[in-house]
C-alpha cells in the first residue's frame, strides 16, 4: 500500500512539472497624458538668459521636463538647468531654464515637452547670435564662426548658373530646375584650373550671342558632359565680385552656407557630406531680404 501511494505521488508531482505555466499578463505600457497647451514666454534668447515655459496637461503626470533637440530630432548634447513646478493637480505648470553656454551656435533649439518618459510636445527656440549675418532679417541659424568676404566670380547659363569662391576654392554649379519643393540641384568641384594651361578643345562653337566658359569655369564645364549637358551655353562673359559668405550648423548631418550674388541677392546653399541643393531667399519670414554687407 505504501508503495503504491509513493508511485501515486510521484506521478503527480511528473505531472505537475510538465504542464505548462499559466500565461503571465504583460502590461503594456501606460501612455503619457496628452499636452493640451506649451508655449515659451520667447522665441528668441541669448545664452545665459532664462526662458519660461508653460505646459497644461489632459490629466495628472508623475514627472514633465524638457529636453533639448536639434531641427532634425537629434539629442542636443547638453542638459537643459531646469527648475519644474506643477499644480496641485499635476496637471499643469511652469519649467523655467537657462539657455546654457554649451548649446554653441546650435539654432534653432527644439525643446520637447518629456510627459512621464514621453516626447509630446515641441517649441522652437531661435539662439541670438554670437556672430551677425551680412542680411536682414535672419534665418533661424547662426554663423559658427565669422561671416567673411570672399573674392568670387559668376556666370550664368542657359540653364543655371556657376560660382567660384577663392575661399574654399570650390566651382559650384547651380542647376535651374527645382527638384526638392522650392531648392534645385547643386553639385561642387575643386577648381583645378592652372593659369596659363591650355584649356580642352571645343567640339562646337557657340551660338551667336552666347559664350563658352573658360578658365575654371570652361574647365568644369568642358571635361564633364553632364554639366555641359545640363546648363547649356553661358548668357554671359564671367564676372568678378566679393562675395558675403557664412555658415550655419543645424544639427546631425545637416549644415548651410549663405552667399551672395554679383547682384546683391543671396543664396542657400544646404550642404550634407557634400552640397546637394541651393535655393534663392528673396523672403525670410514674410520679409523681403536686404543684404546689409560683410
Amino acid at each position: 500500500m505504501r508503495t503504491l501511494c509513493r508511485l501515486i505521488a510521484a506521478s503527480a508531482i511528473a505531472l505537475a512539472a510538465a504542464a505548462p505555466a499559466p500565461a503571465m499578463a504583460r502590461s503594456s505600457p501606460l501612455q503619457a497624458p496628452n499636452v493640451l497647451a506649451f508655449t515659451l514666454d520667447r522665441q528668441e534668447a541669448a545664452k545665459g538668459e532664462t526662458v519660461v515655459a508653460t505646459y497644461r496637461l489632459d490629466r495628472p503626470a508623475r514627472r514633465v521636463t524638457l529636453t533639448a533637440l536639434t531641427v532634425d530630432g537629434a539629442p542636443a548634447g547638453f542638459r537643459l538647468p531646469q527648475q519644474t513646478r506643477s499644480t496641485p493637480s499635476r496637471k499643469a505648470g511652469v519649467i523655467s531654464f537657462t539657455v546654457p553656454a554649451q548649446a554653441g551656435a546650435l539654432s534653432p533649439l527644439v525643446l520637447a515637452l518629456n510627459v512621464d518618459g514621453q516626447l509630446r510636445s515641441t517649441q522652437r527656440l531661435i539662439l541670438t547670435c554670437d556672430h551677425p549675418w551680412f542680411f536682414t532679417p535672419r534665418v533661424e541659424g547662426c554663423p559658427f564662426t565669422p561671416v567673411q568676404a570672399t573674392p568670387a566670380a559668376f556666370q550664368r547659363f542657359e540653364h543655371g548658373a556657376m560660382i567660384w569662391l577663392a575661399a574654399t576654392d570650390s566651382i559650384y554649379v547651380l542647376y535651374d530646375a527645382p527638384r526638392f519643393g522650392d531648392a534645385a540641384l547643386l553639385e561642387r568641384y575643386s577648381d583645378e584650373f592652372v593659369e596659363g594651361s591650355t584649356e580642352p578643345a571645343l567640339s562646337a562653337a557657340p551660338p551667336a550671342g552666347e559664350f563658352a566658359p573658360v578658365r575654371g569655369f570652361g574647365l568644369v564645364w568642358r571635361t564633364r558632359e553632364s554639366v555641359r549637358s545640363s546648363l547649356g551655353w553661358a548668357m554671359e562673359p564671367e564676372q568678378g565680385y566679393t562675395a558675403c559668405l557664412g555658415y550655419a550648423y543645424y544639427g546631425g548631418k545637416s549644415m548651410r552656407a549663405y552667399v551672395t550674388t554679383i547682384d546683391r541677392g543671396l543664396l542657400e546653399f544646404e550642404i550634407y557630406y557634400a552640397p546637394v541643393r541651393w535655393r534663392a531667399l528673396r523672403e525670410i519670414g514674410g520679409r523681403p531680404v536686404a543684404v546689409t554687407g560683410c
